[in-house]
């Protein structure tokens, strides 16, 4: 029996390409779909033309789509014939391949961290800054790296999803983390407050209370990243290599330093050297000065001999 195009053949091997590991797919994702045809009933011969080929119509929830012929070998598939598509934004889709036989393939759309394979964390810590030692602060370019500790409560199929909320407004939702190690630090970036406010920055596993931590006001660009910050000014030193002379430093409202010793000189420091003074300010020495707390490292006033120095 024959058609328009070629013969009604026998259909098998139905299979999509562009799907997650568990099935799902993602809204927007480029499907392919490939379905073997019986190269005999198509006519095909020893240099693997078939003449007149295999006729196979192609339909998305049961609505035509596409009719073509398979008429040869495919080095990636075979004797096969294939359709492609775009998956829609949600929802379930059957697609059919139809000649004398039908085989059919039904996914499900689903959006990131929505998938049945997702894995599940629990966050534990929350910090943000330069780095997860230092009190919360942004960075120069407007971003706040937000780092959390996450407690694997399913691993799934390797990837759980977080998200990041100010002041519990939502600003990111399902950022990816690994569940691969249990107990382990992960971050994610977002913009940072420029209102000048103490916040409250909390990240939280899907059903988990999570944690958070304050962004104070007070921090470097803390909370007021357009204009820098405003502070009380204290001269650090005079002499400095590669410094100018009674270099000053700009101290945030509401930092805990108390008293800081005069500095006279520091053999060796150049441009770059990073001193660390009382309540765990650091200047950087022949550059922009930039401020941090190292949280839990100083605290209270230091003598000069206490300052240390890395290079």
């Amino acid at each position: 029996m024959s058609s328009l195009y070629g013969n009604l053949v026998t259909l098998s091997n139905f299979r999509m390409e562009g799907a997650r590991p568990d099935g799902s797919v993602y809204p927007g994702a480029d499907l392919l779909f490939i379905v073997d045809f019986d190269q005999v009933g198509a006519g095909c011969t020893a240099n693997e033309v078939c003449s007149p080929g295999a006729d196979i119509s192609w339909y998305v929830n049961g609505q035509y789509a596409k009719e073509g012929v398979g008429a040869g070998y495919s080095e990636g598939y075979g004797y096969s014939q294939t359709f492609g598509m775009l998956a829609p934004a949600s929802g379930t889709v059957t697609v059919m391949a139809k000649s004398l036989n039908q085989v059919t393939a039904t996914f499900t759309v689903v959006g990131q961290g929505l998938e049945p394979s997702a894995g599940q964390v629990m966050v534990k810590n929350v910090t943000c800054g330069t780095g997860p030692d230092y009190q919360c602060s942004c960075e120069s370019n407007g971003e706040l790296v937000v780092y959390f500790t996450k407690v694997v409560t399913a691993a799934g199929q390797g990837v759980a999803y977080v998200d990041v909320l100010i002041d519990n407004n939502l600003v990111m939702e399902n950022a990816p983390t690994s569940t691969a190690q249990s107990g382990g630090m992960d971050s994610v970036a977002v913009s940072c407050p420029s209102d000048g406010q103490d916040h409250v920055i909390a990240v939280r596993g899907k059903n988990d209370a999570g944690a958070s931590v304050i962004l104070r006001a007070g921090t470097p660009l803390g909370g007021s990243f357009v204009g820098g910050f405003s502070g009380t000014t204290i001269q650090i030193g005079s002499g400095l290599t590669g410094t100018p002379n009674n270099q000053n430093l700009i101290v945030p409202t509401g930092s805990p330093i108390l008293t800081v010793a005069p500095v006279t000189s520091v053999p060796g420091a150049g441009d770059n050297t990073i001193l660390w003074v009382a309540g765990g300010v650091a200047a950087i020495v022949g550059g922009a000065l930039v401020i941090k707390y190292l949280a839990g490292r100083m605290s209270g006033a230091r003598r000069y001999d206490e300052l240390a120095m890395f290079d």
